[in-house]
Formats: structure tokens, C-alpha cells, sequence
């Protein structure tokens, strides 16, 4: 906090919290740019997207306008999942943008629209970042047996390959055996091997 206040003092003692060069340059550098910037900047659409790059979080400084620009909101969540917390409410149920959130931050999901906490594969990519995130699906899903599925899969992830554990969670495959220790499987094992033709 010290070192963003000073950033403040040292913008507005050099006149510079109105400069936008200046401002698109520290952008690029610091995410807090943003807030230290003239409110005419605040809205300035360079110098957000820098700064989100930087800094998810730096989304809660844009303009309202800025907030509603998706491709703004998409950097910023990708950067920091919890950024959708400052997105517009139209953004908050853009399917693309909640689900790269979730995917930086399972808790995201407490953000994302009602619609969408509802969404069975955007909740199962929040839970295989963060398990505490199933507290933020809709009812009708946990109270359609989801959770119990959910904890279920997560108490016995290690039963199975992480690709088969992954699939199961995303798409509802069945979970098959786990291969063999030594590597080898039954389709490798059916090959001959050298010398068995003779």
C-alpha cells in the first residue's frame, strides 16, 4: 500500500495523473495505474486494457463503460479471476468469460450470474481449482445430487488416471481402471513382440 501511494503523490506532484502518454506507459508497467489516473483517463480504453494486463484487479478502477467491454473484462479475468467481481452484470453471465475466470479462480464462481452457477461444466472447472467453489453453485444443482457426485469424485480422484479423473468431472465419462504400473496395456500387451512369429 506504501508503494501505491507513493506512485499517487509522485503522479500528482509531477502534473501527471492527466498526461495519457505518460499514463499509457505506466500502464504497461504498473496495473495501479489506473488509479492514480485523471477520472477522463479512468475511462480511457489503452490505458485499462495495459493495466488489466498487468493487474486483473485493476478493472475496479475503468470506467462503467469500460466494465462492460468485453474484451477488456477477458483480460482482466484471465490475469485474476476474481476480477469479474467489477465486470458488468451483462458480462458476469458471458459464459466464455466466467468460465476463464473459474479457470484462474475457482471462487470466482460466487461472481459469475445466477444463470451460470447453475452451469454444470463451468461449476466443475471451479471445484477442480478450488473445491470450497461448490458452495457457490445454484440449488438445483447441489440439491440434485451434484454435490454428493462431486465430493464423491474428488474423495476418490487418486483411484484413477488424472486424465480419466478430468474427463469424468468435465464430460461424465465413466471412469475406467487405472493402467497398469509398469506403462504397459492391454492393447500393448496383445502386440507381438519380436521372435513370437517364428
Amino acid at each position: 500500500a506504501g508503494q501505491q501511494d507513493g506512485f499517487a503523490r509522485a503522479y500528482a506532484a509531477a502534473g501527471l495523473q492527466g498526461d495519457r502518454e505518460f499514463m499509457v506507459a505506466a500502464a504497461k508497467e504498473n496495473g495501479f495505474a489506473p488509479e492514480y489516473a485523471a477520472p477522463e483517463l479512468q475511462g480511457d480504453r489503452e490505458i485499462v486494457l495495459e493495466a488489466v494486463k498487468q493487474y486483473g484487479g485493476a478493472l475496479q478502477f475503468a470506467s462503467a463503460e469500460l466494465k462492460s467491454d468485453r474484451e477488456i473484462v477477458m483480460a482482466a479475468v484471465k490475469q485474476y479471476g476474481r476480477a469479474l467481481q467489477y465486470a458488468s452484470a451483462e458480462l458476469k453471465g458471458d459464459r466464455e468469460i466466467v468460465m476463464e475466470a473459474v479457470k484462474q479462480e475457482g471462487w470466482a464462481l460466487y461472481f459469475a450470474s445466477a444463470e451460470l452457477k447453475g452451469d454444470r461444466e463451468i461449476v466443475m472447472e471451479a471445484v477442480a481449482q478450488d473445491s470450497n467453489a461448490l458452495q457457490y453453485a445454484s440449488d438445483e444443482l447441489t440439491n440434485g445430487g451434484f454435490e454428493d457426485h462431486v465430493n464423491d469424485m474428488m474423495n476418490n480422484r487418486f483411484n484413477v488416471s488424472p486424465e480419466t479423473f478430468i474427463a469424468t468431472i468435465l464430460f461424465g465419462a465413466k471412469a475406467s481402471p487405472a493402467a497398469p504400473i509398469d506403462g504397459t496395456s492391454s492393447l500393448a500387451s496383445s502386440r507381438p513382440r519380436l521372435g513370437d512369429e517364428q
